[in-house]
């Protein structure tokens, strides 16, 4: 790949031109059978069918039946994409891998994060071997992984980490990080998913924020906090709006200090971008008027990762996945100290939860606590409960620890 001077080159991920295979014709004419033989052309229509209507194609034929069945199998799953650098005798070039579901209309929300130091020009995009286009950050994210009109935000942060199935060696990730990753949170019955940026030192900007956002039937069920400085104070304001004492047991908490914030949503035809220096927060609320039991959300703080070994690492990580139901589907994240690190801590991961995509960050200054199930952690709680005042939560921020949270759905 050619290389252009002020300029990071990537290559598209976008579909070329489609080769149809046109089958022999038929004397009794059927257009769903015929359809089918036209490979595949079924499969790009079915890309832009609504989820009940694929399920209306369930009940055409056997074959419209198994694409469907692939088609919405895809929509519900979560989706993600990794971009790192490949230096070696033999090539050097900007590589970027993904989940096979990619670019599905499923997206709700899309979080996705980059190193400021190695993503600081624009993107050329190279369609093929004779056309190229220079873009910043935003226009390439909203033509080739973004789909149009979704939600997303942008975080700049220390350094990127993440456990997805590519082809690299998880010390080679380790070592060297990523240039962006990203995951796309599908559109998951029941559950809304929102994003707002609030000042938690102004406890009624919190409210007026969590008013606009949450509806009054609406109860967080998973909490994402990003932010450039320490909450302190601020962090109880806005969990008294978000999340009541008496439920904190119930709701994932997760996030870090990190460089900046960034929200691309779309209040209005002219106004797409919000950038903002106050906290992020990403909610994924639970319709409480639908019965529908498809949805949990997990959150554990792995502390004293300065002096941690490998062995009790996996030992707390081991007890976090024993405290989850899993579902179908599942996706992670995972906040780790900048300062300091298990070298193993990826391979942890992996070996644990090597089915789980994780998309892994650092920062200065962890946000999170324990929320899953663990006998020992229950007992202590229910014989402090007594002792708590009632705007007490638990402690949520931290130094020198590793953050993750877990969200599993059907």
């Amino acid at each position: 790949m050619n290389t252009h001077s002020g300029s990071f080159c990537i290559k598209s991920v976008k579909q070329g031109p489609v080769k149809v295979e046109i089958g022999p014709s038929i004397q009794d004419f059927s257009l769903g059978e015929s359809i089918v033989k036209v490979f595949p052309l079924l499969e790009l229509i079915f890309n832009y069918l609504t989820i009940d209507e694929l399920k209306v194609c369930l009940q055409v034929c056997q074959e419209w039946k198994d694409i469907a069945t692939e088609q919405i199998s895809k929509r519900v799953g979560p989706s993600w994409f990794t971009c790192y650098k490949i230096i070696s005798k033999k090539r050097k070039a900007n590589v970027i891998e993904h989940s096979p579901n990619l670019n599905y209309n499923n997206v709700e929300l899309g979080f996705i994060v980059y190193d400021k130091f190695r993503l600081n020009k624009f993107i050329c995009l190279h369609n093929n071997v004779t056309e190229l286009s220079r873009k910043n950050m935003p226009e390439y994210l909203e033509e080739e992984l973004v789909p149009k009109n979704v939600e997303y935000c942008l975080l700049s942060v220390h350094r990127i980490a993440s456990c997805f199935k590519t082809s690299r060696w998880f010390k080679d990730v380790q070592c060297n990080g990523s240039t962006f990753d990203g995951i796309l949170f599908p559109k998951i019955p029941s559950m809304r998913t929102v994003m707002f940026h609030c000042n938690p030192s102004t406890k009624k900007a919190v409210e007026n924020m969590v008013n606009t956002y949450i509806r009054p039937f609406e109860h967080t069920k998973c909490l994402l906090l990003f932010t450039k400085t320490r909450l302190y104070n601020g962090l109880s304001n806005l969990l008294q709006y978000i999340v009541p004492h008496e439920r904190h047991q119930e709701v994932a908490l997760a996030g870090g200090v990190i460089r900046g914030t960034k929200t691309f949503q779309k209040f209005n035809q002219s106004q797409r971008l919000f950038s903002a220096k106050d906290t992020i927060c990403i909610a994924f609320l639970k319709d409480s008027t639908n019965p529908m039991d498809n949805f949990n959300a997990y959150s554990c703080v792995i502390t004293n990762t300065d002096t941690i070994h490998k062995k009790d690492f996996d030992k707390q990580l081991m007890e976090f996945k024993n405290g989850i139901r899993f579902r179908k589907h599942c996706i992670g994240l995972r906040v780790a100290c900048s300062q300091s690190f298990l070298e193993t801590e990826l391979q942890s991961f992996e070996e644990i939860l090597p089915d789980v995509p994780i998309l892994g960050l650092e920062a200065q200054g962890e946000i999170g606590w324990n929320c899953y199930y663990d006998p020992v952690v229950e007992e202590n709680e229910r014989n402090q409960k007594k002792r708590l005042k009632k705007s007490n939560y638990p402690t949520a921020q931290w130094s020198f620890s590793t953050v993750v949270v877990l969200i599993t759905w059907d």
